[in-house]
């Protein structure tokens, strides 16, 4: 991979580049170093979008957040399989002025998980309401999920506190890789995201609203503190710290 990239750098020439970024697998993050080695005037620079990515995927890891997850992947499975279901809440979506439906979990975006946790508390309303008279009948595998969506049962209410607890804890990261995914985004940007983002974060793990335990919202501070550790302490450069100082937007 690193002679690759070289022999690219070397025909543009090596004056026209002034950083080298990937994710930080082995052989991507050994490239850009060496490619550093041999160019002392690169730049080495994790993948911004990548690295916020991976708390995502770090707290929906945790098993406090199983039960959910594992919910939502069902009900979207049974959704992708059925056009009548689909059919059926389109009415009930139009109906309650719900523009936008349901959006599966992809592998090829980033945090998606939370953009269909999204999709699901939009259209909840029209599903409690098909649920409700019977119209829908989720069920995927012989395993039901239909009980969630039945208006004001403690099953669909705890549902809701579930999901609502999810997309707290992980829009923050959603949005700044929506913001980091812009080709006007800058190094400096990339730190004030990451401070948006613990900014978020602490509000949400302060209110007591939000009803996480206290074990569970320690686990996602450690999740947080430590990839923040990775790109901005540990990490290969300062150079998303200076961009903040140098911008003339930021001071």
């Amino acid at each position: 991979l690193m002679s690759v990239c070289f022999q690219i750098i070397e025909e543009i020439g090596a004056h026209l580049f002034s950083a080298v970024s990937s994710d930080s697998t082995g052989n991507t993050r050994l490239a850009r170093r060496l490619l550093c080695v041999k160019f002392p005037a690169l730049m080495d620079i994790p993948d911004p979008v990548h690295h916020t990515n991976l708390p995502v995927k770090n707290i929906c890891a945790l098993s406090f957040f199983e039960t959910i997850i594992s919910d939502l992947r069902r009900t979207l499975t049974f959704f992708s399989h059925s056009d009548h279901t689909v059919n059926v809440l389109l009415e009930k979506r139009l109906g309650m002025g719900v523009g936008r439906g349901l959006e599966s979990i992809g592998t090829t975006r980033f945090a998606t998980i939370t953009i269909s946790a999204v999709s699901m508390r939009r259209c909840l309303p029209a599903l409690r309401e098909a649920c409700t008279s019977n119209r829908i009948v989720v069920e995927v595998s012989h395993r039901e999920t239909n009980h969630l969506f039945i208006w004001n049962s403690p099953a669909s209410l705890a549902f809701e506190v579930q999901l609502n607890q999810l997309i707290d804890v992980t829009l923050p990261f959603a949005k700044a890789i929506i913001c980091l995914e812009s080709l006007q985004s800058t190094l400096a940007d990339v730190f004030i995201y990451w401070c948006a983002i613990g900014a978020s974060l602490k509000k949400v793990l302060a209110d007591k609203a939000s009803n996480i335990p206290g074990n569970v919202k320690g686990e996602i501070r450690a999740i947080f503190n430590r990839r923040w550790r990775e790109m901005f302490e540990d990490g290969p450069t300062d150079a998303h710290l200076s961009a903040v100082y140098l911008d003339p937007g930021t001071s």
